[in-house]
């Protein structure tokens, strides 16, 4: 079993409404990928890590959760030899971006849709992936342990998410984030239910001219599903008046990314 800090929730982002994920996630599809330069370079380091675990380059049964716009799929396809490729996401039109990318690959493809917390998965997975989707869980302990029953001995759990700093810009104006993760507290919950453990965050910056590219950013990306509030003319330009004279820089407008990389090998 996964051992936890007894002074640790890991019951996360309780109130979160995933109708509303899935809503803003899908109006972001298209989008995504021109606007997302951090997650795109998480997808490089998190592929680079399971190259270092896994000697092969080719896994019989691989699940990636959160699929998104296919920014981790394309990029995991073309790199390993995968014989039977399931695919995740809340939103059913990821399904065709599955489909799209894997359609040039011989691997057969299932898409599976919906909450990974509360769908039935396949067992014998070789490889459970998945990027910058594990900060909208609601319980992480319990994904885990249900990821792992239906993993193969040997098989591998990689997954980026973000640290406590993401996005706190915004967060400190707003009163508005996900309940995050520390490392810490993620090598707690991993190290006693996987003998090889590997937990490690960066911090990046992106910069922008106004306040009003910011929020465009975080459109365009989906991460406005945070919260279902409109923004009225007096809350918009308090926000931009605060972010300029609190985040300002010689680059721009400073936000602050906080990707975390774990990666774990079962017995």
């Amino acid at each position: 079993m996964i051992r936890t800090d007894k002074n640790v929730d890991l019951k996360l982002n309780k109130s979160l409404n995933k109708k509303l994920v899935a809503h803003r996630f899908r109006k972001s599809l298209e989008s995504y990928k021109k606007n997302a330069p951090i997650q795109s370079q998480m997808v490089k380091i998190l592929l680079e890590n399971v190259s270092k675990m896994f000697e092969e380059n080719a896994f019989k049964n691989v699940l990636e959760i959160g699929i998104g716009a296919g920014t981790l799929t394309e990029q995991l396809i073309k790199s390993f030899k995968i014989d039977n490729f399931f695919t995740n996401d809340l939103v059913s039109e990821s399904a065709n971006i599955a489909k799209d990318i894997t359609k040039d690959f011989a691997c057969n493809q299932i898409f599976l849709e919906g909450d990974i917390e509360q769908i039935d998965i396949p067992s014998e997975l070789d490889l459970i992936i998945s990027n910058a989707t594990f900060q909208w869980l609601t319980n992480l302990t319990s994904l885990i342990e249900k990821l792992k029953r239906h993993l193969n001995s040997g098989g591998i759990i990689a997954f980026t998410t973000f640290g406590k700093k993401n996005l706190k810009e915004v967060a400190e104006i707003t009163n508005a984030s996900l309940e995050y993760l520390s490392t810490t507290t993620l090598k707690t919950i991993l190290i006693d239910s996987f003998p090889r453990v590997s937990v490690f965050e960066k911090t990046e910056e992106l910069f922008f001219d106004t306040p009003l590219d910011v929020l465009r950013h975080l459109k365009k990306t989906g991460v406005t599903g945070i919260q279902s509030s409109v923004w009225t003319k007096e809350k918009l330009r308090n926000f931009e008046n605060q972010y300029e004279s609190l985040f300002k820089t010689e680059k721009g407008l400073k936000l602050t990314y906080n990707p975390i990389f774990c990666l774990m090998e079962k017995n």
